[in-house]
Protein backbone atom coordinates (compact mmCIF):
# COMPACT_ATOMS: atom_id res chain seq x y z
CA UNK A 1 0.00 0.00 0.00
CA UNK A 2 1.27 3.47 -0.83
CA UNK A 3 2.06 5.46 2.36
CA UNK A 4 0.29 8.78 2.99
CA UNK A 5 1.90 11.76 1.31
CA UNK A 6 4.17 14.01 3.35
CA UNK A 7 3.11 17.61 3.83
CA UNK A 8 5.47 18.88 1.09
CA UNK A 9 4.88 15.94 -1.28
CA UNK A 10 2.50 16.12 -4.22
CA UNK A 11 -1.03 14.91 -3.65
CA UNK A 12 -1.27 11.26 -4.63
CA UNK A 13 -4.24 10.85 -6.97
CA UNK A 14 -5.34 7.37 -7.95
CA UNK A 15 -7.61 7.21 -11.01
CA UNK A 16 -9.40 3.92 -11.62
CA UNK A 17 -10.44 3.41 -15.24
CA UNK A 18 -9.05 3.61 -18.75
CA UNK A 19 -11.83 5.33 -20.70
CA UNK A 20 -12.86 8.88 -21.56
CA UNK A 21 -13.70 9.95 -18.00
CA UNK A 22 -10.47 8.62 -16.54
CA UNK A 23 -8.19 10.08 -19.22
CA UNK A 24 -9.95 13.43 -19.27
CA UNK A 25 -9.30 13.55 -15.50
CA UNK A 26 -5.61 12.82 -16.16
CA UNK A 27 -5.22 15.62 -18.71
CA UNK A 28 -7.30 18.12 -16.76
CA UNK A 29 -5.33 17.45 -13.59
CA UNK A 30 -2.02 17.91 -15.38
CA UNK A 31 -3.29 21.17 -16.89
CA UNK A 32 -4.75 22.54 -13.67
CA UNK A 33 -2.47 21.11 -10.96
CA UNK A 34 0.76 20.32 -12.82
CA UNK A 35 3.33 18.73 -10.52
CA UNK A 36 1.23 19.42 -7.43
CA UNK A 37 -0.22 15.96 -8.00
CA UNK A 38 1.26 12.56 -8.71
CA UNK A 39 -1.07 10.35 -10.72
CA UNK A 40 -1.48 6.59 -10.73
CA UNK A 41 -3.74 5.12 -13.40
CA UNK A 42 -5.39 1.80 -12.54
CA UNK A 43 -6.54 0.34 -15.85
CA UNK A 44 -6.47 -3.17 -17.34
CA UNK A 45 -6.78 -2.11 -20.99
CA UNK A 46 -3.88 -1.50 -23.35
CA UNK A 47 -5.75 1.03 -25.48
CA UNK A 48 -8.36 3.73 -25.46
CA UNK A 49 -10.90 2.58 -28.04
CA UNK A 50 -12.89 5.41 -29.61
CA UNK A 51 -16.17 3.57 -29.16
CA UNK A 52 -18.62 6.29 -30.29
CA UNK A 53 -17.45 5.86 -33.89
CA UNK A 54 -17.77 2.06 -33.89
CA UNK A 55 -21.33 2.42 -35.20
CA UNK A 56 -19.79 3.14 -38.63
CA UNK A 57 -17.91 -0.16 -38.87
CA UNK A 58 -20.74 -2.43 -40.14
CA UNK A 59 -21.34 0.11 -42.93
CA UNK A 60 -17.72 -0.16 -44.15
CA UNK A 61 -16.93 3.41 -43.12
CA UNK A 62 -13.65 2.56 -41.42
CA UNK A 63 -12.68 1.27 -37.97
CA UNK A 64 -12.79 3.37 -34.83
CA UNK A 65 -9.39 4.66 -33.74
CA UNK A 66 -7.38 3.11 -30.94
CA UNK A 67 -4.81 4.95 -28.81
CA UNK A 68 -2.20 3.12 -26.68
CA UNK A 69 -2.39 3.92 -22.99
CA UNK A 70 1.41 3.75 -22.89
CA UNK A 71 1.42 7.03 -24.85
CA UNK A 72 -0.59 8.73 -22.08
CA UNK A 73 1.64 7.19 -19.40
CA UNK A 74 4.76 8.64 -21.00
CA UNK A 75 3.37 12.02 -22.02
CA UNK A 76 1.64 12.80 -18.73
CA UNK A 77 4.10 11.15 -16.30
CA UNK A 78 1.76 8.53 -14.92
CA UNK A 79 2.34 5.43 -12.88
CA UNK A 80 0.36 2.66 -14.56
CA UNK A 81 -1.07 -0.17 -12.48
CA UNK A 82 -2.28 -2.56 -15.17
CA UNK A 83 -5.04 -4.20 -13.18
CA UNK A 84 -8.74 -3.84 -12.34
CA UNK A 85 -10.58 -2.48 -9.33
CA UNK A 86 -11.98 -5.08 -6.93
CA UNK A 87 -12.96 -3.09 -3.82
CA UNK A 88 -12.40 0.21 -2.04
CA UNK A 89 -11.43 0.52 1.64
CA UNK A 90 -12.15 4.19 2.43
CA UNK A 91 -11.23 3.84 6.09
CA UNK A 92 -7.60 3.13 5.09
CA UNK A 93 -7.59 5.29 1.92
CA UNK A 94 -6.79 2.26 -0.18
CA UNK A 95 -8.28 -0.12 -2.71
CA UNK A 96 -7.78 -3.70 -3.76
CA UNK A 97 -7.23 -4.96 -7.28
CA UNK A 98 -8.34 -8.19 -8.91
CA UNK A 99 -4.67 -9.16 -9.05
CA UNK A 100 -4.39 -9.00 -5.27
CA UNK A 101 -2.53 -5.70 -4.96
CA UNK A 102 -3.44 -2.97 -2.48
CA UNK A 103 -2.96 0.63 -3.59
CA UNK A 104 -3.16 3.71 -1.38
CA UNK A 105 -4.25 7.21 -2.29
CA UNK A 106 -4.73 10.73 -0.98
CA UNK A 107 -7.56 11.26 -3.47
CA UNK A 108 -9.42 8.63 -5.47
CA UNK A 109 -11.30 9.11 -8.76
CA UNK A 110 -13.51 6.26 -9.96
CA UNK A 111 -14.20 6.21 -13.69
CA UNK A 112 -14.51 2.46 -14.19
CA UNK A 113 -17.56 2.54 -16.46
CA UNK A 114 -20.72 0.51 -16.18
CA UNK A 115 -21.34 -3.18 -16.43
CA UNK A 116 -23.26 -4.15 -19.57
CA UNK A 117 -26.27 -6.38 -19.32
CA UNK A 118 -27.71 -7.74 -22.54
CA UNK A 119 -31.48 -7.62 -22.22
CA UNK A 120 -32.59 -10.80 -23.89
CA UNK A 121 -35.06 -9.69 -26.51
CA UNK A 122 -35.84 -12.86 -28.43
CA UNK A 123 -33.52 -13.21 -31.41
CA UNK A 124 -32.15 -9.67 -31.15
CA UNK A 125 -28.67 -8.67 -32.27
CA UNK A 126 -27.25 -6.65 -29.36
CA UNK A 127 -25.07 -3.81 -30.58
CA UNK A 128 -21.70 -4.10 -28.88
CA UNK A 129 -19.42 -1.20 -29.71
CA UNK A 130 -16.38 -3.41 -29.08
CA UNK A 131 -17.62 -5.90 -31.72
CA UNK A 132 -19.82 -3.73 -33.92
CA UNK A 133 -18.57 -5.06 -37.23
CA UNK A 134 -18.76 -8.67 -36.09
CA UNK A 135 -22.31 -8.32 -34.75
CA UNK A 136 -23.93 -6.26 -37.52
CA UNK A 137 -21.90 -6.59 -40.73
CA UNK A 138 -23.96 -9.62 -41.84
CA UNK A 139 -27.22 -7.73 -41.28
CA UNK A 140 -26.09 -4.79 -43.42
CA UNK A 141 -24.97 -7.18 -46.16
CA UNK A 142 -28.44 -8.75 -46.07
CA UNK A 143 -29.94 -5.27 -46.49
CA UNK A 144 -27.73 -4.69 -49.52
CA UNK A 145 -28.61 -8.04 -51.08
CA UNK A 146 -32.34 -7.98 -50.35
CA UNK A 147 -32.46 -10.80 -47.79
CA UNK A 148 -33.50 -8.53 -44.90
CA UNK A 149 -36.79 -6.73 -45.67
CA UNK A 150 -37.94 -5.67 -42.19
CA UNK A 151 -35.92 -4.63 -39.13
CA UNK A 152 -36.98 -3.40 -35.69
CA UNK A 153 -34.60 -1.28 -33.61
CA UNK A 154 -35.64 -1.80 -29.98
CA UNK A 155 -34.46 0.35 -27.07
CA UNK A 156 -34.08 -1.48 -23.74
CA UNK A 157 -36.12 -0.26 -20.77
CA UNK A 158 -33.14 0.25 -18.44
CA UNK A 159 -30.32 2.80 -18.50
CA UNK A 160 -28.47 3.17 -21.79
CA UNK A 161 -27.16 5.87 -24.13
CA UNK A 162 -29.80 5.85 -26.90
CA UNK A 163 -28.00 7.74 -29.69
CA UNK A 164 -26.37 4.68 -31.34
CA UNK A 165 -29.74 3.00 -31.95
CA UNK A 166 -31.01 6.07 -33.83
CA UNK A 167 -27.76 6.15 -35.80
CA UNK A 168 -28.10 2.49 -36.73
CA UNK A 169 -31.72 3.00 -37.83
CA UNK A 170 -30.98 6.11 -39.91
CA UNK A 171 -27.82 4.68 -41.46
CA UNK A 172 -29.66 1.46 -42.34
CA UNK A 173 -32.44 3.49 -43.97
CA UNK A 174 -29.86 5.42 -45.98
CA UNK A 175 -28.15 2.19 -47.00
CA UNK A 176 -31.47 0.65 -48.09
CA UNK A 177 -32.32 3.74 -50.13
CA UNK A 178 -28.91 3.62 -51.84
CA UNK A 179 -29.60 -0.01 -52.74
CA UNK A 180 -33.05 0.91 -54.14
CA UNK A 181 -34.70 -1.18 -51.46
CA UNK A 182 -38.22 0.27 -51.71
CA UNK A 183 -39.62 -2.82 -49.97
CA UNK A 184 -37.65 -2.20 -46.76
CA UNK A 185 -39.70 -1.66 -43.58
CA UNK A 186 -37.93 -0.17 -40.56
CA UNK A 187 -39.31 0.35 -37.05
CA UNK A 188 -37.95 1.93 -33.88
CA UNK A 189 -39.36 1.27 -30.41
CA UNK A 190 -38.27 3.41 -27.46
CA UNK A 191 -39.46 4.01 -23.89
CA UNK A 192 -38.54 7.69 -24.31
CA UNK A 193 -41.43 10.16 -24.40
CA UNK A 194 -40.07 11.48 -27.70
CA UNK A 195 -37.09 10.58 -29.90
CA UNK A 196 -33.85 11.46 -28.09
CA UNK A 197 -35.84 13.45 -25.53
CA UNK A 198 -32.76 14.00 -23.34
CA UNK A 199 -31.73 16.62 -25.92
CA UNK A 200 -34.92 18.62 -25.35
CA UNK A 201 -37.97 19.40 -27.48
CA UNK A 202 -36.40 21.28 -30.39
CA UNK A 203 -33.84 18.60 -31.15
CA UNK A 204 -36.32 15.83 -30.43
CA UNK A 205 -38.84 17.25 -32.90
CA UNK A 206 -36.14 17.47 -35.56
CA UNK A 207 -35.08 13.86 -34.98
CA UNK A 208 -38.72 12.74 -35.23
CA UNK A 209 -38.96 14.50 -38.60
CA UNK A 210 -35.74 12.80 -39.73
CA UNK A 211 -37.17 9.39 -38.83
CA UNK A 212 -40.35 10.11 -40.74
CA UNK A 213 -38.45 11.32 -43.81
CA UNK A 214 -36.32 8.17 -43.71
CA UNK A 215 -39.43 6.01 -43.68
CA UNK A 216 -38.85 4.70 -40.15
CA UNK A 217 -42.03 4.06 -38.16
CA UNK A 218 -41.37 4.83 -34.51
CA UNK A 219 -43.19 4.08 -31.26
CA UNK A 220 -42.46 6.25 -28.20
CA UNK A 221 -43.35 5.66 -24.52
CA UNK A 222 -43.24 1.96 -25.34
CA UNK A 223 -42.57 -1.14 -23.27
CA UNK A 224 -41.44 -3.35 -26.11
CA UNK A 225 -42.69 -6.93 -26.11
CA UNK A 226 -40.52 -9.06 -28.34
CA UNK A 227 -41.51 -12.48 -29.59
CA UNK A 228 -40.36 -14.73 -32.45
CA UNK A 229 -40.39 -12.48 -35.49
CA UNK A 230 -42.56 -9.78 -33.97
CA UNK A 231 -42.48 -6.72 -31.71
CA UNK A 232 -45.37 -5.03 -29.89
CA UNK A 233 -45.03 -1.55 -28.38
CA UNK A 234 -46.50 -2.56 -25.00
CA UNK A 235 -48.09 -5.46 -23.12
CA UNK A 236 -51.59 -6.23 -24.38
CA UNK A 237 -51.10 -4.42 -27.69
CA UNK A 238 -53.55 -5.59 -30.31
CA UNK A 239 -52.64 -7.26 -33.60
CA UNK A 240 -52.88 -3.92 -35.39
CA UNK A 241 -49.98 -2.54 -33.31
CA UNK A 242 -47.76 -5.62 -33.48
CA UNK A 243 -45.26 -5.58 -36.32
CA UNK A 244 -43.80 -8.63 -38.03
CA UNK A 245 -40.06 -8.35 -38.61
CA UNK A 246 -37.23 -10.51 -39.84
CA UNK A 247 -34.47 -8.92 -37.74
CA UNK A 248 -34.27 -7.14 -34.39
CA UNK A 249 -31.44 -4.89 -33.20
CA UNK A 250 -31.10 -3.60 -29.63
CA UNK A 251 -28.64 -2.00 -27.21
CA UNK A 252 -27.30 -3.42 -23.96
CA UNK A 253 -28.67 -2.10 -20.69
CA UNK A 254 -26.17 -0.50 -18.34
CA UNK A 255 -25.82 -1.65 -14.75
CA UNK A 256 -23.59 -0.15 -12.10
CA UNK A 257 -20.17 -1.68 -11.37
CA UNK A 258 -21.36 -2.55 -7.83
CA UNK A 259 -17.99 -1.82 -6.21
CA UNK A 260 -17.65 -3.24 -2.72
CA UNK A 261 -16.95 -0.61 -0.05
CA UNK A 262 -18.82 2.23 -1.79
CA UNK A 263 -22.37 3.58 -1.42
CA UNK A 264 -24.37 2.33 -4.40
CA UNK A 265 -27.96 2.69 -5.58
CA UNK A 266 -30.35 -0.17 -6.33
CA UNK A 267 -28.79 -0.67 -9.78
CA UNK A 268 -25.19 -0.77 -8.54
CA UNK A 269 -24.19 2.76 -9.59
CA UNK A 270 -21.91 4.75 -7.27
CA UNK A 271 -23.89 7.44 -5.44
CA UNK A 272 -22.51 10.95 -5.93
CA UNK A 273 -23.54 14.47 -4.95
CA UNK A 274 -23.76 17.52 -7.21
CA UNK A 275 -19.96 17.91 -7.28
CA UNK A 276 -19.51 14.20 -8.14
CA UNK A 277 -18.04 13.44 -4.74
CA UNK A 278 -19.02 9.98 -3.54
CA UNK A 279 -21.65 10.39 -0.85
CA UNK A 280 -20.35 10.11 2.70
CA UNK A 281 -16.68 9.67 1.73
CA UNK A 282 -13.81 12.13 1.92
CA UNK A 283 -11.70 12.81 -1.18
CA UNK A 284 -13.37 10.11 -3.25
CA UNK A 285 -15.08 11.03 -6.55
CA UNK A 286 -16.82 9.21 -9.38
CA UNK A 287 -17.44 10.19 -12.99
CA UNK A 288 -18.98 8.71 -16.11
CA UNK A 289 -21.15 5.65 -16.51
CA UNK A 290 -20.13 4.26 -13.10
CA UNK A 291 -21.79 7.06 -11.13
CA UNK A 292 -25.47 7.54 -10.34
CA UNK A 293 -25.94 10.55 -12.63
CA UNK A 294 -28.89 9.48 -14.80
CA UNK A 295 -27.56 10.31 -18.28
CA UNK A 296 -24.70 8.16 -19.58
CA UNK A 297 -22.57 9.76 -22.30
CA UNK A 298 -18.84 10.24 -22.97
CA UNK A 299 -19.03 14.02 -23.25
CA UNK A 300 -20.85 14.27 -19.92
CA UNK A 301 -18.24 11.98 -18.36
CA UNK A 302 -15.58 14.45 -19.54
CA UNK A 303 -17.44 17.40 -18.01
CA UNK A 304 -17.81 15.52 -14.73
CA UNK A 305 -14.08 14.72 -14.86
CA UNK A 306 -13.23 18.40 -15.37
CA UNK A 307 -15.32 19.38 -12.35
CA UNK A 308 -13.54 16.76 -10.24
CA UNK A 309 -10.09 17.76 -11.52
CA UNK A 310 -10.79 21.40 -10.69
CA UNK A 311 -11.76 20.45 -7.13
CA UNK A 312 -8.65 18.29 -6.68
CA UNK A 313 -6.34 20.93 -8.18
CA UNK A 314 -7.68 23.60 -5.84
CA UNK A 315 -7.27 21.34 -2.81
CA UNK A 316 -3.67 20.68 -3.94
CA UNK A 317 -2.96 24.43 -3.90
CA UNK A 318 -3.63 25.46 -7.48
CA UNK A 319 -5.23 28.87 -7.87
CA UNK A 320 -8.32 28.20 -9.99
CA UNK A 321 -11.88 29.41 -9.51
CA UNK A 322 -14.48 26.71 -8.83
CA UNK A 323 -16.02 25.15 -11.92
CA UNK A 324 -19.69 26.15 -12.29
CA UNK A 325 -21.89 23.07 -12.61
CA UNK A 326 -23.64 23.59 -15.94
CA UNK A 327 -23.64 20.32 -17.81
CA UNK A 328 -24.29 20.33 -21.52
CA UNK A 329 -25.01 17.37 -23.77
CA UNK A 330 -23.38 17.55 -27.18
CA UNK A 331 -24.08 14.77 -29.61
CA UNK A 332 -23.20 14.14 -33.24
CA UNK A 333 -25.95 12.09 -34.88
CA UNK A 334 -24.59 10.02 -37.76
CA UNK A 335 -27.26 9.50 -40.41
CA UNK A 336 -25.65 7.89 -43.44
CA UNK A 337 -25.58 11.36 -45.00
CA UNK A 338 -24.63 14.65 -43.40
CA UNK A 339 -24.33 14.38 -39.61
CA UNK A 340 -26.51 16.52 -37.37
CA UNK A 341 -25.23 18.33 -34.28
CA UNK A 342 -27.39 18.26 -31.16
CA UNK A 343 -26.89 20.42 -28.07
CA UNK A 344 -28.84 20.68 -24.83
CA UNK A 345 -28.26 22.21 -21.43
CA UNK A 346 -29.10 19.55 -18.91
CA UNK A 347 -31.35 19.46 -15.86
CA UNK A 348 -32.16 16.00 -14.55
CA UNK A 349 -32.88 13.68 -17.46
CA UNK A 350 -34.36 16.25 -19.85
CA UNK A 351 -32.71 18.93 -21.92
CA UNK A 352 -33.61 22.57 -22.24
CA UNK A 353 -32.50 25.28 -24.65
CA UNK A 354 -31.91 22.46 -27.08
CA UNK A 355 -30.57 23.02 -30.59
CA UNK A 356 -29.93 20.96 -33.70
CA UNK A 357 -27.63 22.17 -36.46
CA UNK A 358 -26.40 21.07 -39.88
CA UNK A 359 -22.95 22.54 -39.24
CA UNK A 360 -20.81 21.93 -36.17
CA UNK A 361 -21.50 24.79 -33.69
CA UNK A 362 -18.59 23.88 -31.39
CA UNK A 363 -14.87 24.61 -31.70
CA UNK A 364 -14.14 20.89 -31.99
CA UNK A 365 -16.14 18.39 -34.08
CA UNK A 366 -15.04 15.31 -32.11
CA UNK A 367 -17.74 12.72 -31.42
CA UNK A 368 -16.92 13.00 -27.71
CA UNK A 369 -16.55 16.60 -26.58
CA UNK A 370 -13.72 16.53 -24.02
CA UNK A 371 -11.98 19.92 -23.51
CA UNK A 372 -8.56 18.46 -22.67
CA UNK A 373 -8.65 14.98 -24.18
CA UNK A 374 -10.09 15.81 -27.61
CA UNK A 375 -7.29 18.20 -28.71
CA UNK A 376 -4.71 15.68 -27.53
CA UNK A 377 -6.32 12.83 -29.50
CA UNK A 378 -6.45 15.09 -32.56
CA UNK A 379 -2.71 15.73 -32.17
CA UNK A 380 -2.10 11.97 -31.96
CA UNK A 381 -4.16 11.49 -35.13
CA UNK A 382 -2.09 14.11 -36.93
CA UNK A 383 1.13 12.51 -35.74
CA UNK A 384 -0.07 9.10 -36.94
CA UNK A 385 -0.90 10.50 -40.37
CA UNK A 386 2.58 12.02 -40.53
CA UNK A 387 4.19 8.71 -39.60
CA UNK A 388 5.21 9.74 -36.10
CA UNK A 389 4.42 7.97 -32.84
CA UNK A 390 3.86 11.20 -30.88
CA UNK A 391 2.94 14.86 -31.54
CA UNK A 392 5.71 17.04 -32.95
CA UNK A 393 4.92 19.89 -30.55
CA UNK A 394 6.28 19.65 -27.01
CA UNK A 395 3.82 17.80 -24.85
CA UNK A 396 4.00 20.65 -22.38
CA UNK A 397 1.46 22.52 -24.46
CA UNK A 398 -1.21 20.10 -23.21
CA UNK A 399 -0.28 20.92 -19.63
CA UNK A 400 -2.32 24.08 -19.79
CA UNK A 401 -5.91 25.21 -20.23
CA UNK A 402 -7.53 24.04 -23.49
Amino acid sequence: MTPPAAADAPTSVLIAGGGFGALETVLALRALAGERVSITLLAPNDELYYRPLSVREPFSEGPAQRYPLSRFVEDFELTWAKDSLRYVAPESSSLGTTGGEQLGYDTLVLAVGAARYEQHFHGAAIFDDARADEVLRGLIQDVDEGYARSIAFVMPLGKTWPLPLYELALMTASRAQAANRDDMKLYLFTPERAPLDSFGPEASDAVAEMLEQAGITFFTSSEPQVGPGQVAPRPGAGPGQTVQVQRIVSLPELRGPDVRGLPIDHEGFIEVDDSFAVRGLDRVYAAGDACSFPVKQGGLAAQQADTIANTIARSAGADHPPTPRQLEIRGILLTGGRPRYLTAKLIGQSGFRSEIADECPWPDASKVQAPYLSPYLSALDQAREAGRDKPADPIGRYWGPP
